[in-house]
């Protein structure tokens, strides 16, 4: 498989990748593994200030979303990214899975 075909489907599903947790363990390529850790970071770190916001009550409620806005112009960043064959670091988490897989593409 095409290894930028393999990166856009790393996010897929939205909110939950399946797919990005098989190629994190299956695939070799550390762009496909840096893809695949980023979109699983991402959909942690929705799920966790989704939570968190629904926590706050009205106030989370009203900022909720943006939140779900945030995340969904991330995971098209990621998908497109990786649709160019690109390494690119998502803010808050692209470093934690840029340093899980290792330097270079």
């Amino acid at each position: 498989m095409n290894k930028r075909l393999a990166a856009v489907i790393a996010y897929l599903p939205p909110g939950f990748p399946i797919f990005g947790l098989v190629w994190l363990f299956v695939h070799k390529n550390k762009l496909v593994r840096f893809h695949a850790l980023q979109s699983l970071l991402l959909a942690g770190l929705g799920y966790v200030g989704f939570v968190l916001l629904n926590y706050l009550r009205a106030l989370g409620w009203a900022l909720l979303p943006f939140w779900i806005l945030l995340m969904f112009v991330w995971w098209l960043v990621g998908m497109v990214e990786g649709g160019k064959g690109k390494r690119y670091i998502l803010p808050i988490i692209g470093k934690y899975a840029d340093r899980f897989v290792g330097e270079g593409v």
